[in-house]
């Protein structure tokens, strides 16, 4: 069966109105290459060869966030400090 646009279901076509027309405002702490290199006082390579070398040691985590740029909705990378786990309690 092909799907097209007419056999999406009405719940469905709320839910993705909803969704498509929402920008996020990414989670403090991140931002995306051209901001870590901005901050870091790096061009675009060496920021990103830093980002990516620091993903790998765990200090920083990618998230993708639905953001206007330059007028248009798209997902774009941004990448923060991880999650910190519970800390365990003592007895």
């Amino acid at each position: 069966m092909v799907w097209s646009r007419t056999n999406i279901d009405a719940t469905l076509a709320a839910v993705l109105a909803e969704i498509h027309k929402t920008a996020q405002t990414p989670d403090p702490g991140f931002f995306t290459l051209d901001q870590w290199a901005d901050k870091w006082e790096m061009v675009h390579g060496q920021g990103r060869m830093y980002v990516h070398k620091a993903m790998k040691a765990g200090i920083l985590v990618r998230r993708n966030f639905r953001v206007i740029t330059q007028g248009r909705l798209l997902m774009m990378a941004h990448y923060g400090p991880p999650e910190k786990p519970p800390q365990k309690k003592r007895d």
